[in-house]
């Protein structure tokens, strides 16, 4: 997925957080945006997403304006902080997207394969998916999105309040599992995929997205 950045600004209530924003994420490009808090990170995913509108701009997606939501969204999947856990086994978080949107489901086999990769101490289908750790939750809710297939993969802040092995295990998967999806990962944590060269690195303020 191609997202271009036209102009776009963000002013809630008047106060100017960015203006004038003008980037294009290349198509299956890797990307990590790093910044402090309250510089608008967050809030670029949810305008590229289309959760949320901006103030002011416009984004363009694979050459074209945005006008299905409902497929953009499907297509450009945003991974929030806080991972969102349906009170269900492992296997029903895994599939009901999967269901909503029509799609085929994996064979239990082939769910387990991911699981492996993503959960080396094991996890087993049928369990409750309350029951698990904090980043097993998050790598549970990473691996349901990439099974979704989409275009694009939004991360904003998953890394934060991970203990180090869940983190690094979910940016590894993304590294070595995400290659066809245009990748923007958003992080305060400045020792994010510090091992892999495929990220360009970004920093955003108030005048822009500038490339490290």
């Amino acid at each position: 997925m191609k997202i271009e950045l036209k102009n776009l600004g963000f002013s809630p209530e008047g106060k100017v957080v960015f203006t004038k924003f003008n980037y294009c994420f290349r198509s299956k490009g890797k990307y990590l945006v790093q910044g402090p808090s309250g510089c608008g990170k967050s809030s670029l995913l949810k305008f590229i997403s289309s959760l949320e509108e901006a103030s002011e701009g416009e984004i363009i997606v694979n050459d074209q304006p945005l006008l299905d939501y409902y497929q953009h969204r499907k297509n450009c999947q945003w991974l929030r902080q806080s991972a969102h856990i349906y009170d269900k086994s492992v296997h029903e978080n895994l599939i009901l997207a999967l269901e909503y949107h029509q799609l085929a489901i994996p064979t239990d086999k082939e769910l387990k394969a991911y699981i492996e990769k993503l959960f080396p101490e094991g996890l087993e289908l049928q369990q409750n998916a309350l029951e698990l750790s904090g980043g097993q939750k998050h790598r549970l809710a990473l691996l349901r999105a990439f099974l979704l297939k989409p275009q694009a993969l939004l991360c904003d802040e998953i890394s934060a309040g991970l203990d180090q092995t869940s983190r690094e295990l979910s940016e590894d998967f993304i590294s070595n599992y995400c290659s066809e999806m245009t990748v923007i990962f958003v992080s305060h944590i400045e020792e994010s995929f510090h091992s892999s060269t495929n990220f360009k690195r970004l920093a955003i303020s108030g005048e822009g997205l500038r490339e490290l």
